[in-house]
C-alpha cells in the first residue's frame, strides 16, 4: 500500500508496527518517533470499500499521543467513511 516511498518514513525511523482492530477491509499502522528530540508519530491506512484513508498523528511531547489515541482516530473516520458509503446518517465521532 502506501508504506512505499516516503509515507512509511511519516512515523519516524523505525516505526513498530500495530493492531488497529477490524476496522475497514484492510489495515495498517505504524507507530515511532517521529519528532526531533523523540516525539511520537504515528501513521495509519485503512480501506474501507472504494476509501482509502490515511491518517498522520503527531505530538509535540513525549506523552502526546499512544496507540490508543490513534486507534481511536483511525475507528471513527473508518466508520464515518462505512456510513457515508451506505447512505447513512453519520454518527461516529470521538467522545470529549
Amino acid at each position: 500500500m502506501l508504506w512505499d516511498g516516503c509515507y512509511g518514513k511519516r512515523a519516524g525511523q523505525k516505526p513498530k508496527a500495530f493492531e488497529i482492530g477490524s476496522i475497514g477491509d484492510e489495515r495498517d499502522a505504524r507507530f515511532g518517533t517521529s519528532g526531533f528530540l523523540g516525539e511520537p508519530g504515528a501513521v495509519t491506512q485503512t480501506r474501507v470499500g472504494t476509501v482509502l484513508l490515511w491518517t498522520e498523528t503527531a505530538a509535540t511531547d513525549r506523552g502526546g499521543i499512544d496507540e490508543e489515541a490513534v486507534r481511536e482516530l483511525a475507528t471513527v473516520l473508518a466508520e464515518r467513511a462505512r456510513q457515508a458509503q451506505n447512505g447513512d446518517t453519520p454518527s461516529a465521532g470521538l467522545d470529549g
